[in-house]
């Protein structure tokens, strides 16, 4: 007898490889996530593309009892097996990024927790910009044609237009309780350095807004008073607006003043 064939496994859907582009450019996914990116009302769809891509191998999971005693949803990474057909699907892809693809099994809690909250980050923006946004994660920035970018990467990068305004561009940080108002205070740091030491100035445009977005209010308070430290002892003039998650999470328009100018100390649009 001849020996048996390996049954071929059929084509990704257009779903699958959307979900694959999702995790490759955020890190880390939820059912609730993804739900929430399709516009979905339920989960349950998403769990089910999510548990496929599982069976096929391209994607695993972070889940175990502590998770359900902590109504914890579970998280959702690349396997290496995904890293060939990623770069097929992806017009762009980051090799630096594609290797990291390695090391997702190992990531710290923070690591991950930052991932998700950038998702929803996100779709925030999106809700509130739709089609006026173009926004860039870290992987999306990992690229040697924005090598003139801050190092490290900010954590997204945007830009909004439409035919009534010009374009505007976005620096965007997430501060995050895991660590210190003085960690959090030496990225304050690298921007004004970086808008002093004229690296943005090959693009011919405005230097971008940089956008610190607070896990909370305690939080964004501690950055406020931060930023003004900063930027006096530095004679910056860089232009920062916080907001806290929470409140991010609530925008419904984009002129809504809902953004701390930390400089003047009062609620403005952005």
């Amino acid at each position: 007898m001849g020996e048996k064939r390996k049954k071929a496994q059929p084509r990704l859907t257009t779903y699958q490889r959307d979900i694959l582009t999702l995790l490759y450019r955020f890190r880390f996914i939820t059912s609730q996530g993804l739900a929430a990116y399709r516009q979905q009302p339920s989960s349950v769809a998403a769990h089910e593309r999510l548990t496929g891509l599982m069976r096929r191998g391209y994607v695993a999971r972070h889940f175990d009892s502590s998770y359900r005693l902590q109504h914890r949803p579970a998280e959702y990474y690349l396997l290496p097996a995904a890293i060939r057909l990623l770069r097929t699907i992806l017009e762009e892809s980051s090799e630096r990024e594609l290797k990291q693809i390695y090391a997702r099994p190992r990531a710290s809690r923070r690591f991950i927790d930052r991932s998700l909250r950038l998702l929803t980050i996100s779709l925030a923006f999106e809700r509130v910009y739709r089609d006026q946004l173009d926004f860039m994660t870290k992987v999306d920035l990992n690229l040697e044609a924005y090598t003139y970018l801050p190092q490290p990467l900010p954590d997204a990068f945007f830009r909004v237009s439409s035919e009534a305004t010009p374009e505007r561009s976005f620096f965007v940080e997430y501060f995050d309780s895991g660590v210190s108002i003085g960690i959090h205070g030496r990225k304050i740091a690298e921007y004004l350095d970086y808008q002093d030491e004229g690296g943005w100035e090959e693009t011919g445009e405005a230097f971008p807004t940089v956008i610190i977005i607070c896990e909370t209010t305690a939080l964004l308070n501690q950055a406020a008073k931060r930023v003004r430290s900063i930027s006096n002892q530095k004679w910056g003039s860089v232009t920062f607006r916080l907001i806290d998650l929470p409140s991010l999470t609530h925008l419904a328009r984009p002129n809504e003043a809902a953004w701390l100018d930390p400089e003047e100390r009062e609620m403005v649009e952005l």
